[in-house]
Parts: structure tokens; sequence; C-alpha cells
């Protein structure tokens, strides 16, 4: 059986929920959600989601988004960090900065702001060192 496209059982895959801010919708606040959300209307204030965040042609955003993934084909005003991977369209415009490891804009896109690559989440590195002195070394004889 389909459901808008999509079978029963991939629906049934799915654990987290959708959120969806449509066209002619404004919301001002903070939103936490546990899955993927999509902005095509307005929407300012912070956005916090374990899942992807999409912000519309039609979107405009004011705001902090920290995400898994963010995709930006609309209007964006404020700092993003994208925990795997952040995308800017050709459609897209971001002014603030960005913080992610996968960093993709597309030809056509705005973006005006400063860009921190960091390492993936799984992907932290560490880094130690030891100095180690051996028996003279350092000690001169003449």
């Amino acid at each position: 059986m389909m459901v808008f496209g999509r079978s029963e059982a991939k629906l049934a895959e799915k654990e987290r929920s959708e959120t969806l801010v449509g066209d002619g919708t404004e919301i001002r606040g903070v939103m936490r959600a546990d899955g993927a959300v999509r902005i095509d209307g307005l929407f300012e204030g912070e956005i916090y989601a374990d899942g992807d965040v999409v912000v519309g042609e039609k979107g405009t955003v004011k705001a902090t988004i920290v995400a898994k993934n963010i995709l930006i084909a609309g209007k964006v005003e404020g700092n993003v960090e994208a925990k795997d991977r952040l995308e800017l369209v050709a459609t897209g415009r971001l002014i603030g900065d960005i913080k992610t490891p996968n960093l993709v804009i597309a030809d056509g896109a705005i973006f005006i702001g400063k860009s921190e690559m960091v390492l993936p989440q799984t992907e932290k590195e560490t880094f130690s060192y030891e100095v180690v002195k051996e028996e003279g070394e350092g000690e001169r004889e003449d």
C-alpha cells in the first residue's frame, strides 16, 4: 500500500517526527525537534534539531540553527551549526557564521560571514605528546 508515494514499511522505519512551518506561517521562539524540520514560512528565534533542517526557497529564518544537516534554499540570518553537513544551494542566502565539518556552497548562493571547518563528531582527534630527554642529551663535553 502506498501513502503519499511512500510505502508503509518506509514510514514504519521513521522513528522521529517531522516539523513543517508552511508558507504564510510565522513563528517566533525556540524550536526543539527530535527529527527533521522544514521551514517554508517565517521563523525567528532558535532551532535545535536532532535531524535535518531545510529552509525552502520561500523560507525566511532569523535564528540560530543547530542540526545534523542543514540545507538552505531560502534566506537565513543567524549563525548555523551543522553536525554533519551544510549545503547552501544557488537560491540560498546566508548572513551569519557557519560551523560544520562539510560545507557545500553552490554557484549563485550568497554567504556573508565566517566559516569554521570542524572534524565530524565521530572523528574527533586528540593530540598528545611526551618530551623524553635521553641521558647525556643537552649535556656538552668540552
